[in-house]
């Protein structure tokens, strides 16, 4: 489990999301950290440029780190509300 200072730690070097665990920046770059070493799970390189990537999310709060999921090459499909999509329009 992340302490508040393990989220304030990624946070100050841009964290924006979160996949399988594992921290992204705005532009889906994979932010390592001690984290990292307690994760059981798959690393996001496994995740990259894959024939399905199924990114499931809703609400203006996901629509930064829905962004950086897409811009870091995790995903090729999507489901969202028409909300999220058009807020994700708007900031795209």
């Amino acid at each position: 489990m992340a302490s508040h200072e393990d989220l304030d730690w990624y946070i100050k070097r841009g964290a924006t999301g979160v996949l399988c665990g594992r921290f992204i920046d705005a532009e889906g770059q994979f932010i390592p950290g001690e984290l990292d070493d307690r994760m059981i799970g798959v690393e996001l390189d496994k995740l990259q440029g894959l024939d399905m990537g199924l990114l499931v999310s809703v609400g203006a709060d996901k629509v930064a780190p829905m962004l950086a999921a897409i811009a870091g090459g995790y995903v090729t499909h999507m489901v969202t509300s028409v909300a999220t999509a058009k807020g994700m329009l708007a900031v795209a």
